[in-house]
């Protein structure tokens, strides 16, 4: 295969597999609003694994869908014994035609956000570099928070001109950034609860997971149902946070407090970063207030549930893959990369002189391509020899009329011409 048709392979297979994994994330997407509804009092931290789960499973089904259409069986029909008569030509369905472009389309798109998430993070390692130590007391309150949250490492804590809410970033060595004069704006026991919540991030390793979450987003920038997929993480990755810092005995009206301060004057979170203002803070302020007994004592029923619904989710899964995948083999079969990747596997150079009523030509095929050509003894020029796939068109005389040649194993077919 040359350069050009290897490219058209690949953008093939790309672009089937990214329609397949369509309907693999619209199921994602309905099964976790699904499982929403069904089961409201599962704790989010059983939400979040099982969103993120189901979200870092869509790459592996893309890929492994596009390595199933790599081992493709040759196409029977290429490889038929040549003679007159035979069809010049195999039709190309819609999708094989359209599965170039989309697969175009996606390398591109996919290059931009890929190109976007390490500016992120170069941009997050910039700004953790350029904060400046804290003051002996925050960083006092630091130490204790990290011990009640059980982490071994001592805490790194900047202060950053930066930024306007208590952020972590760093994805090597996570780093927790606090706006200047931040000490001075709250009360003692509202910084601790905001310094236990970006703890709480570098506990959970959340920087590396919302990497790999960004990572996926990219690969999936085309789809809505993969954006509210990661909408969803990233809220229950909040919530999961809070319930962490309240877990520890942060009083729940001083934790809501410090939320409700720092939204009213947070810009934005920095770059790859994960701020304490993150998410629908009013959401969770409102959870915060309203979580009672009630609520926790109904939560092992929720968890329950939510393990069995995957199940149920699989099944679909099946039945829809026994239903699609066979429709795209069948639609890759009638694309002329795969028979130019055929021809080229089977290999071998031949010359095939043939004769047909309108009179006497040859044709020579070297690896699935075809290098030399004549009609009635006269040598076409290689400029004039078009080939698509298998199939080879030959001038057929001064009036600029043509005809098509198939090449097939060993061989060639071609509709016979009447003698003109």
């Amino acid at each position: 295969m040359s350069a050009l048709e290897s490219l058209e392979w690949m953008l093939l297979i790309v672009g089937f597999a990214a329609l397949h994994v369509s309907w693999h994330a619209l199921l994602v997407d309905a099964f976790l609003s699904g499982a929403e509804r069904w089961a409201p009092s599962a704790p989010p931290r059983a939400r979040y694994a099982l969103a993120l789960g189901l979200y870092l499973l869509l790459p592996v089904l893309g890929l492994a869908t596009a390595l199933w259409m790599t081992t493709l069986p040759a196409n029977p029909e290429l490889l038929q014994s040549g003679v007159p008569g035979g069809s010049g030509s195999v039709p190309v369905s819609p999708a094989a035609a359209a599965a170039p472009w989309l697969g175009l389309c996606w390398l591109l798109g996919t290059a931009g956000g890929l190109a976007g998430l390490a500016a992120d993070l170069i941009g997050g390692e910039r700004l953790r570099r350029t904060g400046q130590p804290v003051d002996a007391m925050t960083a006092t309150r630091a130490r204790a928070q990290a011990q009640r949250l059980g982490l071994r490492r001592e805490p790194v804590v900047r202060t950053s001109r930066l930024v306007r809410e208590p952020s972590v970033c760093g994805l090597l060595r996570p780093t927790v950034l606090l706006p200047r004069l931040l000490s001075s704006t709250l009360v003692p026991a509202e910084l601790d609860g905001l310094l236990a919540h970006e703890l709480a991030h570098v506990r959970r390793r959340d920087l590396a997971a919302r990497a790999i979450q960004r990572a996926i987003s990219a690969l999936l920038f085309f789809h809505p149902c993969a954006r509210r997929i990661s909408r969803r993480i990233d809220r229950e990755r909040e919530l999961s946070c809070d319930d962490l810092v309240t877990s520890t005995g942060m009083p729940r009206r001083t934790y809501a407090r410090a939320l409700a301060r720092v939204a009213m004057t947070r810009d934005r979170a920095p770059l790859i970063g994960l701020g304490a203002g993150s998410g629908d803070v009013a959401l969770r302020v409102r959870r915060l207030l309203a979580q009672n007994a009630e609520t926790q004592a109904r939560t092992t029923t929720g968890i329950r549930l939510h393990y069995i619904l995957p199940v149920f989710a699989l099944s679909l899964w099946g039945l829809a893959t026994v239903a699609l995948l066979p429709m795209s083999r069948g639609a890759v079969r009638t694309a002329p990369a795969l028979q130019t990747r055929v021809l080229a596997e089977l290999g071998g150079t031949f010359r095939v002189d043939a004769t047909d009523p309108a009179g006497r030509f040859t044709l020579s095929v070297q690896d699935g391509r075809a290098v030399g050509a004549s009609i009635e003894g006269s040598r076409i020029p290689p400029s004039r020899i078009r080939q698509r796939g298998s199939n080879v068109v030959l001038p057929a005389g001064p009036a600029g009329s043509s005809f098509t040649v198939r090449i097939v194993a060993g061989g060639i077919e071609w509709s016979a011409r009447s003698p003109g």
